[in-house]
């Protein structure tokens, strides 16, 4: 009898369900980038960023700057990476200039913690967030570096 599928361990299935990528460096763009206040008030840029695998399969990932001097660093490192570093300079980059900017990034998968008990929401006590894929920093991208960062176009000049 021939199997419908191939057994997995529960790491890979659990790859497979959330599409995580291993840890690693990654290109990407930001998708999407708007302007929010945080919990506390401060004011930070909430991204959809799309990483794209060595087969050039994308994976969705968001991804927080906070405007605080604690988080500077990883303003900074975006803009490095975004090709942003004189708007960082001039103290002129905001979250909307995040949008469509193309970034490489430093991935890890965070395990999911326990659920709180006032958000089971009728899950079982002890029940825990799935694991995901988060951006832990950002690097200069040398593509960035050279030629401006240009957003991308789906044009192709012929």
């Amino acid at each position: 009898m021939n199997s419908l599928y191939k057994p997995l361990n529960e790491e890979e299935v659990m790859q497979a369900r959330f599409n995580l990528l291993p840890d690693g460096e990654y290109d990407g763009l930001v998708t999407a980038s708007i302007r929010k206040n945080s919990s506390t008030g401060n004011t930070m840029a909430d991204m959809n960023v799309k990483l794209f695998d060595k087969n050039g399969e994308s994976h969705d990932v968001r991804d927080f700057l906070i405007f605080t001097d604690k988080m500077l660093w990883k303003i900074k490192h975006f803009c490095d990476s975004s090709g942003q570093a004189k708007e960082y300079s001039n103290g002129a980059f905001t979250p909307e200039l995040a949008n469509n900017q193309r970034i490489r990034a430093v991935v890890c998968k965070q395990v999911g913690g326990e659920i709180p008990m006032d958000k089971l929401n009728g899950k079982p006590f002890g029940s825990k967030y799935p694991d995901k894929n988060v951006i832990q920093d950002y690097l200069p991208n040398s593509m960035n570096s050279v030629g401006g960062n240009e957003p991308f176009n789906d044009v192709v000049p012929f």
